[in-house]
């Protein structure tokens, strides 16, 4: 058989109303399916044929086989016990009871034990668990979850799996609830002690798992993602991609894995990432079978060989497909087209808003003339627009044309409302995300420092514009006292201006709001811009003024104390610090340092006491913004030096 080949299948019609499990007797060559609503096993052989029935089993569930295939084990859940069927007879040989509050549905065979999950509900609703019962004394043990604190690790009866390559692990699975949590254990003493957990995640269902042939991995898989969890390490990476849903999962004695997808079934040989053969699904009684037809999401292969078995639900009930099987033939009757109404997913990803675009489909087996209508989902349509109804041409094509007028991802399907009689059909949707076109916006004075008091003209400059040019800039002093304001609105000029004069009294952030159009998109620019303080410091308690160079002194007495009196724009609890230099070997040194603060009116008054010789020469200043304890609402500033000198 070359690589990427299937061989030919057949099948057998079953006469089953559910599928409960699927497992292959390689000794007999059967194939046991448990028909959980029928309350039956049905045993087939290589070809589908059925050969036997066992009744009178309620809700059967499970099924594991032996290591002879000598005996099926089967869970069946109102009877609270384990049944063991002969494979060869396809009859009841013995039973175990596991106690009237335990209703087992999930067993796997391990040396003299069965291993069961189970719930304390026979419907499968209350709290799940999982024991084992000893094949040769009966003796049920049920796994202690006090023990290792994993009370409430399973919400339903968890799936329980073993491989002869990992003897003394036992692995048990939450199937079909949220979380998906997978426990492994220890059962080498012959109870069950937890070594590790593995969560894919809040959210995630685990709908099929199966250990690899030389079990150090675990596979699993759930509707859209399939993961390979190292044994050892707990860790799972990603692996089969790029096949859409999970339909079914088998994995085969030599490492192939078959995994049920919605492009057919892929194997991949083992320790593969990229599949090896694609297994194309037969046509049963003239009609198509399609991946989502596969039921029980068990795929299982013959031990030892090639054949690889499946359940089918068709028009007419279930079907077991025998794929990959070297000694038949496909069946010869041509299968009718299956009607379909596709879109294809267009090359490009993103549209610009208010820009047209087209996107084209296939429509299958549709009575000719038949219309689709095509509706659109995005955020000016949460809940569906119709924005064309087309009709294919004469090779099923079809093709529309829309412009989005609103950003975010925009997704569209197209819909035959068929004749009446349940054929209606609606494609899988294609998503486009519209992204305007972006602009720039710019404002002119970032990073500047004013003067208190100055009035200052700044500019935005929009680049580029529709239907709409107009730009709002805004202005939001420092301090928690005054808000945001709008300081003008308006279209810009021919060449993109917009400007505005603000007279500046703090530290001011200012924007230019652009809110876009159809076809652009929304922008702002931002500026900040620092104020100083208006302050100013008098020397009081002088007696005159003189020069001394070219700086006006204030001459106090030697029996006087200077006063300094400080004026600065107002804030509350505003504080500055006041700056004393000394006049000494021809340079200006720092000579005392205190932080005052200021009055409801800006005001400080402060001066220094003590003897100073006549002659003696001073300066003075306030700093704002220098100390710690200052405010952050305007710029550092530094205050003009008054002079100061002392005679008798």
């Amino acid at each position: 058989m070359s690589a990427g080949t299937a061989m030919a299948d057949t099948y057998g019609s079953l006469p089953i109303t559910s599928v409960g499990d699927l497992v292959v007797d390689p000794v007999h060559q059967r194939v046991f399916i448990s028909d959980t609503l029928g309350g039956k096993i049905v045993a087939t052989d290589y070809r589908g044929k059925v050969v036997g029935e066992l009744t009178g089993l309620p809700l059967v569930d499970g099924l594991a086989l032996s290591a002879d295939s000598g005996r099926l084990y089967a869970a069946v859940p109102p009877a609270s016990a384990l049944v063991a069927v002969d494979t060869a007879t396809v009859t009841e040989a013995a039973r175990y009871p596991v106690g009237e509050t335990v209703h087992p549905s999930e067993v796997a065979a391990v040396g003299d034990r069965l291993w069961f999950g189970y719930d304390h509900v026979a419907t499968y609703i209350g709290r799940g668990d999982f024991g084992s019962v000893d094949l040769g004394t009966s003796e049920v043990r049920l796994h202690d979850y006090t023990a290792d604190s994993s009370e409430g690790l399973y919400n339903d009866p968890p799936r329980i799996l073993a491989s002869p390559a990992r003897p003394g692990l036992l692995v048990a699975a939450n199937m079909g609830d949220t979380g998906a949590e997978v426990g492994f254990y220890d059962i080498s003493t012959g109870d069950a002690r937890l070594t590790g957990k593995y969560l894919p995640g809040l959210g995630t269902i685990t709908g099929v798992i199966a250990f690899t042939a030389d079990g150090d991995k675990l596979i699993r898989a759930d509707f859209g993602s399939r993961q390979s969890i190292d044994v050892d390490t707990r860790v799972g990476t990603e692996v089969f991609a790029g096949h859409g849903s999970t339909r079914g999962l088998g994995v085969a004695t030599d490492g192939r894995v078959a995994v049920g997808t919605d492009q057919g079934i892929k194997v991949y040989a083992q320790s593969t990432t990229e599949p090896t053969q694609t297994i194309s699904l037969p046509a049963v009684d003239g009609y198509a079978t399609r991946p989502d037809d596969l039921r029980g999401g068990r795929l299982a292969w013959e031990p030892g060989g090639d054949r690889l078995f499946a359940i089918a639900e068709g028009r007419d009930g279930f079907w077991l497909l025998v794929l990959n099987d070297s000694s038949t033939t496909l069946p010869t009757k041509t299968p009718p087209p299956v009607p379909a109404v596709a879109l294809k997913q267009p090359s490009f990803s993103s549209v610009r808003a208010g820009t047209p675009f087209t996107i084209t489909g296939t429509a299958t087996a549709l009575p000719e003339g038949a219309a689709l209508t095509v509706t659109r989902v995005n955020d000016e349509a949460p809940a569906g627009k119709v924005i064309a109804t087309v009709t294919p041409d004469t090779a099923g094509a079809f093709g529309f044309t829309d412009t989005l007028t609103v950003e975010g991802q925009a997704t569209y399907t197209a819909r035959y409302a068929g004749t009446g009689v349940g054929d209606a059909l609606t494609s899988a949707g294609v998503s486009v995300f519209a992204a305007k076109e972006p602009v720039t916006l710019t404002l002119s004075g970032n990073g500047s420092t004013y003067a208190y008091g100055s009035t200052v003209t700044f500019t935005a400059r929009l680049g580029k514009w529709g239907t709409n040019r107009d730009v709002e800039i805004w202005a939001d002093p420092a301090g928690g006292d005054q808000p945001r304001r709008l300081l003008k609105k308006g279209a810009v000029d021919s060449a993109g201006k917009l400007s505005v004069s603000l007279r500046l009294t703090r530290n001011t952030a200012l924007t230019a709001d652009y809110a876009g159009d159809a076809v652009y998109g929304a922008v702002v620019a931002s500026a900040t811009v620092s104020t100083r303080v208006a302050v100013s410091t008098k020397v009081t308690k002088h007696y005159k003024t003189k020069k001394i160079g070219s700086k006006t002194y204030h001459v106090v007495r030697t029996t006087k104390d200077p006063h300094f009196i400080t004026t600065m724009t107002a804030y509350p609890d505003r504080f500055y610090r006041l700056t004393i230099e000394k006049y000494s070997g021809g340079k200006w040194k720092t000579y005392k340092t205190g932080s005052f603060g200021l009055d409801s009116k800006g005001k400080s008054e402060t001066w220094i006491t003590g003897y100073y010789k006549a002659g003696l020469r001073f300066r003075v200043r306030a700093e704002y913004g220098v100390s710690t304890y200052s405010d952050k609402v305007n710029a550092k500033t530094y205050g003009a030096w008054s002079y100061y000198t002392y005679a008798k």
